[in-house]
């Protein structure tokens, strides 16, 4: 069995992928191809849509799940990365209960930050929907935890500037 996976993403955005797969936001950057064909570690676990609708999903790991999503939608907002298309079956929950963003063919990266409203409706709108329409009794609640996390962690400063994570990259990227 094959455990790593394959996904195409713009150049730009691959230092940024490397340094989120150390991080844990996304999958584990094993190696790259051209600057954008990436091996990706495969993250073992189901789907969050699909765990949206069962009732294994309690409210207490449901509340953890969104904060450390906001969080990591965040991050990734902090860094000018726009995913494309963030929703809940783009998000896949590890069997300790940590959501890994998966699939990033259509991201991209703009360097100049416009306001967190902005990033917001980026990186987490679609996830918000999801919750909102999953008829779950604790979907107001997960909603304000995920737009709560969001919020705090696209307005921390960046640990590392996008030249100082490129060339970290670098080797990967280039051999």
């Amino acid at each position: 069995m094959d455990d790593t996976i394959q996904d195409i993403t713009s150049e730009l955005v691959t230092p940024l992928l490397i340094y989120f797969g150390k991080q844990g936001v996304t999958p584990f950057v094993m190696s790259v191809e051209g600057g954008e064909v990436l091996t990706l570690e495969e993250v073992p676990g189901p789907r969050l849509g699909q765990l949206l609708k069962e009732e294994r999903f309690t409210t207490p790991i449901a509340r953890e799940v969104y904060r450390i999503l906001g969080t990591s939608a965040g991050s990734i907002s902090r860094y000018g990365v726009m995913h494309g298309h963030l929703h809940s079956d783009n998000v896949v929950v590890t069997p300790d209960n940590k959501p890994v963003i998966i699939d990033w063919g259509q991201a991209s990266y703009m360097p100049i930050r416009d306001d967190p409203e902005g990033w917001y409706m980026r990186n987490c709108l679609l996830l918000v929907e999801d919750v909102r329409y999953s008829g779950r009794d604790d979907r107001e609640e997960l909603e304000r935890i995920l737009m709560s996390a969001f919020d705090t962690s696209v307005r921390m400063p960046l640990e590392r500037s996008y030249r100082e994570l490129e060339r970290a990259a670098r080797d990967i990227m280039y051999g």
